[in-house]
């Protein structure tokens, strides 16, 4: 999936920024959407003034977008982190080790990896420096819309939450 969030800039105020993430985990039951991030990624600055975001699914052969919207809230040191880093592969965990914050400018291009993990992943105890900078975005959706594409004619359709036990509003929406 895109996972959009919101940078503010100097000129423009909230600007939108799209990035492409590994979907982890769908809570349906909560209706939370989850991805892992570095702690010291833009992302995380950018959550933290707007903690909204819009996450955008598109199925090539089922022919279907999805679009998701709702609050953000991060997770460093709770229990959802630790279960997520405990669920996380040895190869997931190194990008957590990587020396430098994402997105750092560079003089040359660069794994940003310890030298040492460049060609394996760690050791159950080596990933451990990592989780320092490892966290958890869980996204609780407001707001879901599905288009369907279909040469005889596309259908959408979105479901909205108003309220946090209450059934979604559903209503179809033109194409």
């Amino acid at each position: 999936p895109t996972l959009c969030t919101l940078r503010s800039d100097e000129k423009l105020g909230p600007v939108p920024t799209a990035r492409t993430v590994v979907l982890r985990r769908v809570d349906r039951e909560h209706r939370r959407v989850i991805c892992h991030t570095d702690r010291r990624a833009g992302k995380i600055d950018e959550l933290q003034a707007h903690p909204v975001a819009s996450w955008l699914f598109y199925d090539g052969p089922a022919k279907l977008q999805l679009r998701i919207t709702g609050r953000v809230s991060i997770h460093h040191d709770d229990q959802l982190a630790d279960q997520q880093w405990a669920e996380s592969a040895l190869t997931s965990r190194r990008c957590y080790l990587a020396p430098q914050p994402p997105g750092q400018a560079a003089d040359r291009p660069s794994p940003n990896l310890p030298e040492a993990l460049r060609d394996r992943p760690p050791t159950e105890g080596e990933s451990e420096a990592g989780r320092t900078n490892f966290a958890v975005l869980a996204c609780v959706a407001d707001r879901f819309e599905m288009l369907h594409l279909k040469h005889s004619g596309h259908r959408r359709a979105a479901f909205v939450w108003n309220a946090e036990n209450s059934p979604p509003e559903m209503s179809w929406l033109e194409p």
